[in-house]
């Protein structure tokens, strides 16, 4: 479904670009993708959290995988966990089942 909302994103681009505009700003040319992806990951939500048998997980679910975006959105994008990255993941509450998830988030590049 992304793949669709990111060819109706490329669409929008490649419109304003044809109205004579001979350059579009980095701000510009990320604005549709980035609407087009916070539409998804909210329509997803809505119906991971719709369906109460296991929306109570969801939430624990998704902490591992956001601090593998944290991590992995540093210049270095480091695949695995640093003894740094644990020492301060353990200071904010996170147990070694979540490191382990965190690990493999980021192994897999999410």
């Amino acid at each position: 479904m992304l793949s669709a909302r990111f060819a109706a994103a490329k669409r929008d681009v490649e419109g304003m670009l044809a109205d004579d505009r001979t350059f579009l700003t980095g701000i510009e040319i990320e604005a549709p993708f980035r609407r087009e992806l916070e539409q998804e990951l909210a329509r997803n939500l809505g119906d991971a959290f719709s369906n109460q048998s296991h929306s109570r997980f969801m939430d624990e679910n998704a902490r591992p995988l956001a601090e593998a975006y944290r991590i992995n959105r540093r210049p270095d994008r480091p695949h695995t966990l640093s003894k740094s990255d644990h020492a301060e993941l353990a200071k904010r509450g996170v147990d070694n089942c979540d490191m382990t998830a965190i690990e493999e988030y980021l192994a897999d590049y999410c």
